[in-house]
């Protein structure tokens, strides 16, 4: 069985539930590509340079950063179905089966949240595997006695080894799955992306791992030319370099600020949709700026309640504008 993952940072750790689909003898091929402290916008991000054909199930893991993100009203819900349905679509086209992977929050088991009500929708829908980590959570606790509370790492990482049981049982429900025809829909959107290094000058990046060229806006403007009607779904940014907004057309003022900026590291990776529905002008030209000081946010950052040092020097640095076309 030949699996891919795009997840977040439940998904990175090696000795995770990632590190148990690797290593399980029924796996012959596994892939990964994550980003932290991203919801599901990085799936079409992700999807761009996935051959899905060359997998036989692709496992989608946003979902809990999804909620949070939706908690601080930083990206819309039918975003939320619009980025996961796509993924689902476009593997399925390929041939590939999906997999939706709810990892839990030890904090949100009072109630669904959203983004698993939405998760568990799509793959009823879908015929798609479903693995719900709320409750793989309370069946493990109850089954061994132990405290819900010490199943986890944080509030967003269940514990090494419990993940690697989460691993494991999904490889059991992959394995399981009937390899019947898969629907699909007619695609009602596409996706690509805009590396403003290859339009403007930029700076390199990098840790041990990985490396970027990054784009350090300015508050002169920056154009693009871009097919009017298409609109910007999301940015890929540098959040251990950015502690500002970004300036987006007439309309969107949006903080790029997280609690990440100023770590020792010279490279984050972070991927944010833009929520607002602002389709590029007639002109095809598509204006980029670092916000100014007084110009008021219209798109709040998912960490803005981390409330930033008044001397912090407004900086942002963009790598990748993720663009979206309706068909």
């Amino acid at each position: 069985m030949r699996v891919c993952v795009i997840g977040t940072s439940n998904a990175i750790y090696k000795d995770g539930y990632c590190g148990a689909i690797a290593d399980d003898p029924r796996v012959s091929y596994f892939r990964k590509y994550c980003i932290g402290a991203s919801p599901s916008i990085i799936i079409p991000y992700f999807a761009g340079m996935i051959d899905f054909a060359d997998f036989d199930f692709v496992v989608f893991d946003t979902a809990i950063n999804d909620s949070n993100y939706f908690k601080y009203g930083s990206i819309r819900k039918d975003q939320i179905r619009q980025f996961v349905e796509f993924g689902v679509n476009e593997a399925a086209r390929a041939g590939c089966r999906p997999a939706l992977l709810v990892m839990p929050s030890l904090k949100r088991f009072a109630k669904p949240t959203m983004a698993r009500i939405i998760y568990s929708r799509i793959a009823a829908e879908n015929d798609a595997v479903l693995l719900d980590g709320f409750t793989f959570a309370e069946d493990r606790a109850a089954t061994s006695g132990d405290d819900l509370g010490s199943l986890f790492l944080d509030d967003f990482h269940l514990r090494k080894d419990i993940a690697r049981e989460v691993g494991t049982l999904l490889v059991d429900r992959m394995a399981g799955k009937p390899q019947a025809k898969l629907p699909t829909q007619p695609a009602k959107s596409r996706f690509y992306s805009i590396r403003l290094a290859d339009h403007f000058p930029s700076v390199e990046r990098s840790t041990s791992l990985a490396a970027s060229r990054m784009v350090r806006l300015g508050h002169a403007p920056m154009q693009l030319s871009v097919p009017p009607g298409h609109e910007v779904a999301g940015i890929v940014y540098n959040a251990a370099k950015t502690s500002g907004a970004i300036r987006i057309g007439p309309q969107v003022v949006k903080s790029l600020w997280t609690k990440y900026v100023g770590t020792p590291k010279d490279l984050l990776t972070i991927m944010a949709p833009v929520i607002a529905k602002s389709p590029v002008d007639a002109s095809g030209r598509l204006t980029l700026q670092l916000a100014a000081a007084e110009d008021p946010i219209t798109e709040a950052s998912r960490f803005e309640h981390f409330a930033p040092p008044p001397t912090l020097t407004s900086v942002v640095e963009v790598e990748t504008l993720i663009m979206w076309e309706r068909l």
